[in-house]
């Protein structure tokens, strides 16, 4: 299997459709993924073809994200794609979307199918871990993300199951394979998605934080000054050199916005004994 299309062309027109910086960090993800699982499965010879189909596996999906995978032919047609491309992009909706007729037929569609939703949620937990990265996750620590429905909850737990059996894989050896495809692209990833001058998902995940957790902190500390007076405990004794950490987002980004771990930080043990009792 093989395209005209050239990874710069796949680029350009994932980006023509698709401006938000999440968007693109996952299609480069999973063309990434794609071209390690085509070199591991003995198909070298069709790397380019594997990775550009997922560079464009979502082309459609930030702008019509109820017709994901229906807008898709008329895009990749006018922007050069072959039949082959459009049928492997497609197939990755199959028995999602109930207009989708193109079933993963080829190896590389159905790897496809299998590791599209499983790439979020490795990243998902590769963003809880203090590493921030992929490259010290294990499967044991997916596993226990994978049965948590609450973690990642867009990720689909039962498309990740199907695909894994419509490869005839056991799901410990999907997710095995993922995560080693993914440490394999995670810093040319990072490293193009700079190029490009495109923000980064982390960094936008981190600006979100640091602005709505300002607000967060103004109520709690509200609340913490009100409680103080009730406890006779000074409040400025201990609020304010931490203040200048908030500014920072210092506290924000080593505690991921966590409210327990954040009232640890600003309220003092003996506050903290007051409190629970």
């Amino acid at each position: 299997m093989q395209t005209k299309l050239t990874r710069e062309d796949a680029i350009a027109l994932l980006r023509k459709y698709n401006k938000e910086p999440f968007h693109i960090l996952h299609g480069l993800t999973v063309g990434g993924v794609l071209k390690w699982y085509a070199n591991e499965l003995g198909y070298g010879d069709e790397a380019g073809f594997w990775e550009i189909c997922g560079i464009l596996h979502d082309i459609d999906f930030e702008e019509y994200p109820e017709e994901h995978c229906l807008i898709a032919p008329r895009l990749l047609k006018e922007g050069g794609a072959e039949d082959e491309v459009i049928h492997a992009v497609c197939s990755h909706g199959y028995g999602i979307h109930e207009w989708i007729d193109a079933k993963p037929e080829h190896e590389m569609e159905k790897v496809l199918f299998a590791a599209d939703e499983l790439t979020g949620l490795i990243w998902a937990a590769a963003k809880m871990r203090p590493s921030k990265s992929t490259k010290d996750m294990e499967v044991s620590s997916l596993k226990k993300k994978f049965k948590d429905k609450k973690f990642a909850a867009g990720c689909s737990r039962d498309v990740i199951t199907k695909g894994a059996g419509n490869l005839g894989w056991e799901l410990p050896k999907l997710m095995e394979m993922t995560i080693l495809a993914m440490r394999s692209c995670e810093d040319s990833v990072a490293e193009e998605m700079k190029k490009m001058g495109v923000q980064t998902n982390c960094s936008a995940i981190l600006h979100a934080y640091r602005t709505d957790c300002t607000v967060y902190f103004l109520l709690l500390i509200c609340a913490v000054i009100l409680l103080g007076r009730q406890t006779m405990i000074s409040p400025s004794r201990w609020i304010f050199p931490w203040w200048t950490q908030i500014l920072s987002g210092h506290v924000a980004s080593e505690t991921h916005a966590s409210p327990s771990l954040m009232i640890r930080w600003f309220v003092p043990p003996d506050t903290l004994s007051i409190v629970s009792s």
